[in-house]
């Protein structure tokens, strides 16, 4: 199964400037890009994963919120470090009475 990091998609190290990224972004989506292989489409979802990658890596704010954990490969938020514990918790104090 192919890797799902952003930087190892565009083949780029962690510390990378937005140039770099650009520039392997460019020339990694030419190779597979849907118009260039019509009908190919392990290029079309190689594609579509160069593109994401370049979504979360070629936009600062974005770039920072991925190495910190806050979004993952997709860009999807993670939900915070202990959400499920807080919210049973939550729901374990809301279901029991009250103590007069």
């Amino acid at each position: 199964m192919p890797s799902t990091d952003p930087y190892e998609l565009l083949g780029v190290a962690r510390d990378a400037p937005r140039k770099d990224i650009q520039n392997a972004y460019r020339r990694r989506a030419k190779e597979v890009h849907p118009d260039l292989n019509p009908g190919d489409g392990d290029a079309l979802r190689k594609f579509q994963a160069l593109s994401l990658a370049y979504g979360i890596l070629g936009h600062e704010a974005r770039r920072a919120r991925f190495d910190r954990g806050e979004i993952d490969a997709t860009g999807a938020e993670r939900p915070r470090w202990r959400y499920h514990y807080d919210m049973a918790h939550a729901r374990r104090r809301e279901s029991t009475p009250e103590m007069p």
